[in-house]
């Protein structure tokens, strides 16, 4: 875990192949404690987040998206909703402080496009 995103307040799941020699590929959304970060932190808080689901879940992450504080959707019982999650990040709906993608090469860009995911939802949120 690191200290710059909120306890809890991470999704991952499973999102659509952009290479056709890739099998399901893996997108994480993680809340930020505070908007108050440059973009090279924001870029190293990516690259720890996708080497962190690498190591625990040995699944690179195609798309690592920053959010600001108390943004991330819940359930009625206040647990993380990775489905909600996922909709609102393919309806362009989430309101992104930071993401970058990574290609099949495994070399991170920033990216400024939203993410469409669409297949089953995962759990790897302990892993982060």
């Amino acid at each position: 875990a690191d200290a710059r995103v909120r306890p809890g307040c991470v999704a991952a799941f499973a999102a659509p192949r952009t290479d056709a020699f890739l099998d399901e590929q893996v997108a994480v959304v993680a809340e930020l404690r505070t908007r108050e970060a440059k973009d090279g932190e924001l870029h190293a808080l990516c690259q720890k987040l996708y080497h962190a689901v690498i190591q625990e879940r040995s699944v690179a992450p195609s798309t690592v998206v920053l959010i600001p504080p108390r943004t991330i959707p819940k359930t009625t019982s206040g647990k993380i909703s990775r489905a909600k999650t996922k909709q609102v990040l393919s309806d362009g709906k989430l309101d992104i402080v930071y993401a970058f993608s990574v290609d099949h090469a495994g070399e991170a860009d920033p990216v400024t496009e939203q993410v469409e995911p669409q297949s089953a939802v995962v759990d790897l949120a302990p892993a982060l």
